[in-house]
Parts: C-alpha cells; structure tokens; sequence
C-alpha cells in the first residue's frame, strides 16, 4: 500500500510538471525515486526536493516548489501542501487513503508486501484478568493488537499472535473467597463469566468495608491460605479455581469471536508460575542476581531503573519474574525473531526492567524485545477499575450498540429478516468498537 500511495503521488507531481513546465524532464519512476521520507510526521508523509526539477526547467528550485504547490493545491490525493524552501512537504488525504484501500478490497487486488527483511515476530496482546468483568477499556489492546498482527502480516512478516491472561494472583483469591463464604449457588441460566466479575468486584468491596475492624486479619489469614492452597494444586479451593477459570475463559472466548481475533498461542500466568520462580533461583546461582533483605532481584540503578525485584521476601515471584522467563519461551517455542508487547503506557517501567534484565543475564534476544504502548481508556471521572467497578461491561456495551442500531437504523428495512438484521448490526457496532479504539493515536489515552 505504501508504494501504491507514492506511485500515485508520483504520477500526479509528473501530471502537473506537464502541464505547468510543457515538459517531463523525469520519468514517473524517476520522480517516484526522488520522493523521500520526512524525519517526522510534522514535515508530512512525503517531501519533494526540487533541485533536480530545477535543473531541467532552469529555474530556481524555490521557483519550481511555489508553482508546484500551486498547481497540486486542488489535488484529491492530498489534504494539505507546505513549502519549505525548496521543498515541498506532502500530506496524503485520509479520504484518498480510504477510497484507495476500498477499491483494492473491492477488486481483491491486495497491497503487496514491503522489500523486507522479514522477520517472524510474536505480538502479544490482550492480557485480560481471569475472575474479573470485561469491560470497554480491554477493548484498546485488543483492536492495537490485532491491527498490528495484520500490518505486519500484511508487509510480508511471519506473525505469531497470542495472549497472556492472568489466571493466578490476589484477585483470584479475592473472587474464590467470597464465592465460598457468600454465594454457594450460581444460577445455571446466568453468564457466568460476566456474574464472575461482578463477584470479585464484591469481595473487593467486602473486603476494603472491613479494612480497619478485627475481621481485616482473619481475612489476611484466610486470603494467604486460599494462596497457598493454588499453589500447591489441591484442595477444594483448587478445585473451584479450575471451575471458574473456564467461566473467564469462556467469556474471553466469547469476546475475540465477536471481535473476529484469534490467537496462535494462549500464554497463562500460571504455567509460568512456579517455573519462573525456579529460573530466578537458578540465576540467582549464578551469581548474576543479588540478595537485599531476604529479597532477591537485579540492581539495575546504574541505568536509571532502581531495583529489580523477582523474589520477595516471602518466596514468591512478580509480573517480572513471569516476563523473563516467558520471553525466552517465546523465541524457544516458536523461533521468533521479534517479541512484541502491545501493553498500557503504565507498564513501561515493567518493560524496561525486564529488557534490562534479559540484556544483563546475556540473553541474545533482549534487543529484539519492544514495548508498544498505548494511552489506558478514560471515563471522565479516570481510569477504569475492575477492582473498583467503575467500568462499562463489554457485553452490556455490545448487546446495547446492536439492540440501538437494528431499532433506530435497519427497524425500516422490512425486506430483511431478523438473522440478516441480527448479522449486520454485528457488523457495525463491531467496526464501530474498533474504529474508535484505532483512531486515537495509540501514545494518548
């Protein structure tokens, strides 16, 4: 697609030196060729220097940049043209983009692929949280994410798509620990996944209601043993964590169906648990991890990123522990070349701690790990909390857009069937949810 919109360019610059100049000293190639790639998006998409122009017209390549931008002014390709000095700066018109890009799927004539190198690359993203509510802001990564999957596809890259939900931690303990004391019986008929969240949602409440009371210690006691208990892999905590893990999964399932996302590989936070724990120990061996009372980590300050903690104090591990290891999985497993994150702006901290990590233990593929981040999704109040429940439901969300569009727009095509009204509102909202999460520059929230 890109050479396409420069032979394009190319085409219409060589149009107007006809017409303006009476010649065409270059050729379209050769015009194509002389187009360059500003150093900044500011400075536009494309920049023409017109000192070779001005050669074969004998003027001064000021002169030929001012008739130029005269003469392209109306042009449907561009939204807007700049001259600086003897260049001009091109700013390709997203409505030019988007007819471009119609015409080609209309007619089945797909762009094809850059000049390469290509590389096989993992993207990860979408790392939902298991026993939590989806809500709108999950929605961000998971259009980012798979938008990317399809650039990169699309440039000729061999891509590996997959998914990292966490599956283990606090929250979990939280959400089976009100299940057990507070509501034995869940109603078959229900979205389980969805009813999953708001329960944690409860326990979170329950729980900061009697911070500051003689029950928060018994709840400490009994949260830690709940803990223990899945990480062991037995009991009936255990058991009910299995039970309901399917529930979350189910309803993620659901989601990237709706979304038209699939994911070659799903990564869970427990399968790297306990052996993520094993490998910090076994570097921490090697004398390449240091031990600062009772914890152990890397000392990272000489480059700016304070301390590295992978085993706490009490012997369990953190996000980072879980993201070294899974890092080096990731090239073993699928022989990989690029390892991308597609991960909130809020986590760029993590990411550099991890990079350096790797870098430092003398992983050979650390260079080749990045940290796409995006701006979190707002309400006008702040960020959305699970935790909190503060958040619009994902399938409240959708079941509303399409309940709106088939009443307020299809309601007065009477030819098509309920199915067909069904299908298209899907269709709508769901490129609706993802134009408004692409839209936005993905660095701003």
């Amino acid at each position: 697609m890109v050479n396409l919109v420069k032979q394009d360019l190319a085409a219409a610059i060589l149009q107007v030196i006809r017409a303006e100049f009476g010649i065409a000293p270059l050729t379209e190639d050769e015009v194509e060729s002389v187009l360059e790639v500003p150093p900044s998006l500011a400075l536009g998409h494309y920049a023409l220097p017109c000192f070779i122009l001005s050669k074969h017209l004998k003027k001064k390549p000021v002169e030929v940049a001012a008739q130029l931008m005269a003469a392209l002014s109306q042009s449907e390709l561009l939204s807007r043209i700049e001259q600086k000095g003897p260049y001009l700066n091109f700013f390709i018109s997203s409505k030019y983009l988007g007819e471009r890009i119609l015409s080609l799927l209309a007619e089945k004539q797909i762009p094809g692929t850059l000049p390469g190198p290509f590389q096989r690359c993992m993207v990860e993203y979408s790392q939902p949280n298991t026993h939590k509510e989806l809500h709108v802001g999950h929605m961000r990564t998971a259009c980012l994410g798979n938008a990317v999957c399809k650039i990169l596809s699309a440039a000729g890259h061999d891509v590996v798509s997959a998914t990292y939900p966490g599956d283990v931690g606090t929250h979990v303990a939280k959400c089976l620990w009100y299940l057990k004391k507070f509501q034995p019986e869940i109603s078959p008929d229900e979205d389980r996944g969805t009813w999953l969240g708001r329960m944690y949602s409860s326990a979170n409440n329950l729980l900061e209601d009697q911070k500051g009371t003689d029950q928060e210690e018994e709840n400490r006691r009994e949260l830690t043993a709940i803990l223990k208990e899945l990480h062991a892999r037995n009991g009936e905590y255990y058991e009910l964590w299995k039970e309901t893990r399917e529930w979350s999964l189910t309803l993620m399932q659901k989601a990237y169906s709706w979304l038209d996302i699939s994911f070659d590989r799903w990564f869970f936070e427990s399968e790297v648990d306990e052996p993520s724990l094993a490998y910090a120990r076994e570097l921490y061996n090697q004398g390449l991890l240091v031990e600062d009372d009772g914890a152990i980590g890397m000392d990272l300050t000489e480059d700016g990123l304070g301390f590295c903690l992978l085993i706490k104090s009490d012997g369990n591990g953190l996000y980072s522990t879980k993201d070294v290891l899974l890092a080096k999985r990731k090239f073993e497993e699928f022989g990989i070349e690029r390892n991308i994150y597609v991960v909130d702006v809020r986590q760029a901290f993590h990411f550099q701690q991890v990079f350096k990590v790797l870098e430092r233990i003398g992983y050979e593929h650390a260079k080749d790990c990045y940290h796409l981040a995006y701006g979190y999704v707002e309400l006008p109040d702040g960020a959305m909390s699970s935790r909190k429940g503060n958040i619009i439901p994902l399938v409240a969300l959708i079941e509303n857009m399409e309940s709106t569009i088939k009443d307020k727009y299809l309601s007065r095509y009477e030819e098509l069937s309920g199915e067909k009204k069904k299908e298209i509102a899907r269709i709508i909202a769901n490129g609706a949810i993802k134009y408004g999460m692409l839209k936005f520059d993905n660095n701003k929230s």
